[in-house]
């Protein structure tokens, strides 16, 4: 089963973030709308299979790769992963 590790944050943060990035022209796309986002976002199916999240507007860089690291090791040491 692949491991996954979903980052969400509220579609508020996702705004700003985006018009930020827009602004200081760091986005890699021309096209990083919030209209854009909430066109992927209406598309997405849920992740139905056993997996992290990780709210990003919540969590501080540091919290969220040290839940990533605790997870990534709890998976490998799971029956049946490979190491």
């Amino acid at each position: 089963m692949p491991t996954i590790i979903e980052c969400v944050c509220d579609d508020a943060v996702a705004r700003v973030r985006l018009e930020h990035d827009r602004n200081i022209r760091a986005a890699p796309g021309g096209n990083r709308t919030f209209d854009l986002y909430l066109e992927v976002k209406a598309r997405a199916g849920p992740i139905v299979i056993p997996h992290l999240v990780l709210d990003t507007g919540r969590l501080s860089v540091d919290d969220c790769v040290a839940r990533c690291i605790a997870y990534l090791r709890s998976e490998r040491s799971l029956p049946g992963s490979s190491t």
